[in-house]
């Protein structure tokens, strides 16, 4: 039995807190791209180089709500990052 996407999106988002590279790049899709207020569509390679880095500076960050569409996943929910920003 398939894992659902929201199952997958947690492990990732476990993963992506805990940086561990490999186990979330095992999830990610071959056409993986991210946007947020910062990064317009980056993908894998730049979402890294930018991203992961800054894994552990929020102080606060829970996993976003999960949204199927057009044969993708939105996610969207807030973040408090050491900046004092959210979005």
């Amino acid at each position: 039995m398939s894992e659902s996407p929201t199952s997958i999106v947690a492990a990732a988002f476990r993963y992506y807190r805990a940086q561990d590279r490999d186990a979330v790049t095992a999830l990610y899709a071959d056409d993986f791209s991210f946007t947020s207020p910062q990064d317009d569509h980056i993908g894998e390679a730049a979402f890294f180089e930018r991203c992961l880095s800054t894994a552990g500076r929020p102080r606060e960050q829970r996993l976003p709500h999960v949204t199927p569409a057009d044969g993708e996943l939105v996610l969207a929910g807030p973040t408090d990052a050491d900046m004092r920003r959210r979005f």
